[in-house]
């Protein structure tokens, strides 16, 4: 199909619910590479009535490769609408495209919640140990305590890809738990050494946050000795 036909048919679906004709229409979007498809389902990006479908499109678009990696870079460059900005970090993030990183540091400090939130996650898919300084910064000093919890588990993110990171990323995780007074926020870092170390602590993640069983107190003890445990070894 031409971009004429292509707009035609997802003017279609969005005016009638068509599960086969979207699975169909996705498809063919991320089948033709030209810049100008390429453009339209960028542009597409800007639908989310039917969140479904959104990420539907927004999921197709990591298969226009190295040519779609190239347009979102530039598209970012003078992209002012925020919600299309946080899907470009996003995708860019799944496509492991270290161009993200520079747009990941710009944003940290963004007034949109969201554009903060994806960098964060991002540089956990992305980064490596120059990141970690950024990262611990977050868990410090961000106004949003569950984004300050996500730096933590980007770091985690770091450490299960490169581990050698693992000793800086303990440091920083037993330093903030020395530090850091907000319980929700050390519950993340708690989650992550349950998960990169093999402890068992009754830490959970739920819709409504990190929860635990049994006492607070004796499972940051637990952790933090198995910290300097292992950064001794």
């Amino acid at each position: 199909m031409n971009i004429g036909e292509m707009k035609s048919t997802f003017e279609k679906l969005i005016a009638k619910k068509d599960t086969r004709g979207e699975l169909e229409f996705v498809r063919e979007l991320k089948k033709n590479h030209s810049h100008e498809m390429i453009s339209f389902h960028y542009s597409l990006l800007n639908n989310r009535g039917d969140i479904r479908f959104y990420n539907s499109i927004r999921a197709g678009f990591e298969e226009h490769g190295e040519k779609g990696a190239d347009f979102l870079v530039e598209q970012l460059k003078t992209e002012k609408n925020e919600s299309l900005m946080a899907d470009a970090i996003m995708i860019l993030g799944l496509m492991r495209k270290s161009e993200v990183l520079t747009y990941c540091y710009e944003f940290q400090k963004h007034n949109n919640r969201d554009l903060r939130y994806k960098s964060i996650i991002v540089l956990g898919w992305v980064g490596d140990s120059n990141d970690l300084v950024l990262l611990e910064k977050t868990l410090y000093e961000e106004s949003d305590t569950e984004l300050r919890g996500y730096a933590a588990t980007a770091m985690g993110q770091i450490w299960f890809r490169k581990s050698d990171t693992k000793n800086e990323i303990l440091r920083i995780f037993g330093d903030a738990l020395n530090n850091i007074k907000d319980r929700e926020v050390k519950l993340y870092i708690l989650s992550c050494c349950q998960d990169l170390m093999d402890l068992k602590l009754g830490i959970k993640e739920t819709r409504n946050g990190m929860k635990f069983s049994g006492k607070y107190e004796k499972i940051e003890k637990k952790a933090q000795l198995k910290i300097e445990e292992t950064i001794k070894l």
